[in-house]
């Protein structure tokens, strides 16, 4: 993780009794799985904004970075300035600098105590803190004059009454100059923002490419969920202040990008929903085409479809090489 951000987080804890810390994550994690409640948050103090750094920006981080490297590598796009919505300390605006290197960042959010911690650890990183500047603002009524290449927010929306969200998303919207994405947890309640942001855009006419297929209406029922996990490695601080033995964690998430057509509108091929079953001589896809899910049987007679959709996890895209693929 460039520039060494999990690093700077384990130098961040140096002497701090780590079995206090392990506590209080505890209980921020009950927090974060129960769902806090709309416009509220449960990062009330330094001390929380401490604990959030480090339990939570890894995963945050690395779900940011898995997601904008399959922009970087999917589209021939340029980004040379970022505006961070809702930015707490930061891991898009890290993961935007390693990906991108643009030349302006700025991070916005409305908690001072997530802000100081963010500033603190961007300090340790001279050539990415002198790109960046920090305001503090209600996300659910911000206003932009200028324009940012890319508007990217992460694990936020859930913090904002309903009735903001639309006005949020036409604030992002109206200062994006080419992308903006939105990242939620991989909840039942992150999904429904999501579901209701796409809702909004297609209500608007905004041309949402990942990672849905098309602009229609989701077509998932209301208890079913897009989500996309990530498996992220744990150093040996991680593993003792959230009191587990694996040596991993696999971080669930949904997402959309809409693009203001900075990329072109192509044919866009079935997303896989859920990790491939592989089956004795057979796998079974759990397919979107955008506006309708369905599932569908390869077997080795399919050659290089079956095996193409073997190394294939959830979230990625099966084109023309799939046999019958719409």
């Amino acid at each position: 993780m460039s520039p060494n951000l999990t690093d700077i987080i384990e130098d961040q804890l140096a002497g701090m009794d780590l079995k206090s810390l392990r506590s209080d994550t505890f209980d921020l994690g009950i927090n974060y799985r129960n769902g806090i409640k709309s416009g509220s948050s449960f990062i009330e103090s330094e001390r929380s904004a401490l604990v959030y750094m480090a339990s939570r920006m890894t995963a945050t981080y690395q779900v940011c970075s898995r997601i904008l490297t399959s922009v970087r590598d999917r589209h021939d796009i340029s980004i040379d300035s970022v505006l961070d919505v809702g930015a707490g300390t930061g891991s898009a605006s890290w993961a935007a600098y390693e990906i991108f290197s643009p030349s302006s960042v700025r991070l916005i959010d409305s908690n001072e105590n997530m802000i100081l911690k963010g500033r603190e650890l961007m300090s340790c990183t001279p050539e990415l803190d002198s790109i960046c500047t920090w305001d503090r603002q209600e996300i659910g009524s911000f206003r932009s004059p200028e324009k940012y290449d890319l508007v990217i927010e992460s694990y936020v929306l859930n913090e904002l009454k309903e009735e903001y969200l639309d006005n949020a998303l036409k604030s992002m919207y109206d200062a994006s100059g080419k992308l903006m994405i939105l990242i939620e947890p991989g909840t039942s309640k992150g999904f429904e923002i999501i579901r209701k942001a796409k809702e909004i855009c297609n209500k608007r006419g905004w041309d949402v490419i990942a990672p849905c297929p098309t602009n229609d209406i989701c077509p998932l029922g209301n208890k079913e969920r897009c989500s996309f996990s990530l498996r992220i490695p744990r150093k040996a601080f991680l593993k003792y202040i959230k009191n587990g033995d694996a040596p991993f964690e696999d971080e669930k998430y949904c997402y959309l990008i809409i693009s203001k057509g900075s990329i072109p509108c192509i044919h866009r091929w079935p997303v896989i929903l859920k990790h491939p079953a592989v089956k004795k001589g057979h796998i079974i896809l759990d397919l979107c085409s955008g506006n309708r899910v369905y599932s569908k049987v390869l077997s080795k007679k399919d050659g290089d479809a079956y095996r193409t959709a073997r190394k294939s996890s959830a979230g990625d895209t099966l084109g023309p090489e799939i046999p019958g693929n719409e």
